[in-house]
């Protein structure tokens, strides 16, 4: 969310499109980190990457959606 709050505050172009696609990049990561931890042939590959890094990709993540949903979104005049 900190992404997505520094988005809205200091980027002209941001957007709803743009603030979703934050919330459900931002999202999908952490969730899919869990998952891989709980799935017995994926549970080794998670304990390698970490919580940390999966944090990294997070962040990384939600300002890809904060920029690619807020680019797709047409601007109005």
């Amino acid at each position: 969310m900190s992404v997505l709050l520094i988005a809205c505050c200091y980027w002209r172009r941001a957007n709803n499109w743009g603030a979703l696609g934050a919330i459900i990049l931002g999202a999908a990561v952490p969730i899919a980190h869990l998952a891989m931890e709980k799935i017995a042939s994926t549970a080794k590959l998670a304990a390698d990457i970490g919580k940390d890094w999966a944090g990294i990709v997070a962040f990384v993540a939600a300002a890809l959606g904060m920029v690619i949903g807020s680019l797709m979104k047409p601007r109005t005049t």
